[in-house]
This record gives structure tokens, sequence and C-alpha cells, in this order.
């Protein structure tokens, strides 16, 4: 029998933080995510329950690749 080689996908794991504006002033929030920045927008928006336009910048502070 032979050996059969495939090639196993990496996920990348991506640290972002994210600012936002609220009523009383700003806050931010760490997130990581699978699915890169707009996942990382989905999530925060979901967790948060804020629009779109309350997320003011997105920095990418971290990026870890697993097997």
């Amino acid at each position: 029998m032979k050996a059969v080689a495939y090639k196993s996908k990496k996920m990348v794991l991506e640290t972002f933080k994210i600012t936002l504006k609220h009523d009383t002033g700003f806050f931010k929030v760490k997130v990581t995510s699978l699915s890169g920045e707009q996942g990382a927008i989905q999530q925060v928006m979901a967790c948060e329950r804020c629009p779109i336009g309350a997320i003011i910048r997105i920095k990418k502070i971290g990026q870890k690749s697993i097997i």
C-alpha cells in the first residue's frame, strides 16, 4: 500500500483591538477570530449589539498559525 501525503490546511488565529464609540465615550475590545477582520467585526457587532458605525478603529495586534 502506498503512503498518501496530504496537505493539512493551517488555521490562522488573528487578534484584533477594536475601538468602539459609545454615548458615554470610547472603549476598546480585543477579539480573536478565525475568519479575519470581517469575522472580528461581526463578533463585536453581535456581542455588543452595536451598528457598524460605532466601530472607530481596527488594529491587528497578533497572528498565530495552528496546524
